[in-house]
């Protein structure tokens, strides 16, 4: 049972052949992300990176892009529609006002997700299917053996 606290993605069992290891790194990269992925964002003149790894989810209020990061928030200029072809495919809109990282979910259900910082996110109808889509699909890479 404690197994589910954690997700484990593979069991490797000693000695630990080459191949296995391979599959299982490769299955973890694709489904958390590289850590390449970075996010360039501009305010004002400057263009300022951040690691995708650390956005747990981007929300807007008009023309107000918040970029919400485990130990920060920044805020700056833009349209969420165009922040969103910027970022990694685990990244899913799932709101008007709202973008998140699906490796950033704590808790889900059909109506709402809970982030790991606590914030509860509605998921709007018109976005619901997409989301329980991108859910299934994530959940059978996690599974594959």
């Amino acid at each position: 049972m404690k197994l589910f606290s954690v997700q484990p993605l593979d069991f490797l069992v000693k000695p630990i052949r080459t191949e296995n290891l391979t599959r299982a790194l490769k299955r973890g990269f694709e489904i958390i992300g590289d850590s390449s992925d970075y996010f360039i964002y501009k305010t004002g003149r400057d263009n300022t990176t951040i690691s995708c790894k650390d956005i747990l989810y981007l929300s807007s209020d008009k023309r107000i892009i918040n970029i919400v990061c485990r130990d920060e928030t920044i805020e700056y200029y833009g349209k969420l529609a165009d922040e969103l072809k910027k970022l990694p495919d685990y990244f899913l809109q799932v709101h008007t006002s709202y973008v998140i990282n699906m490796n950033a979910i704590k808790r889900s259900n059909g109506d709402s997700v809970i982030m790991n910082n606590e914030k509860e996110i509605n998921i709007s109808r018109k976005y619901a299917d997409a989301f329980r889509k991108n859910v299934f699909l994530r959940m059978k890479k996690m599974c594959v053996l």
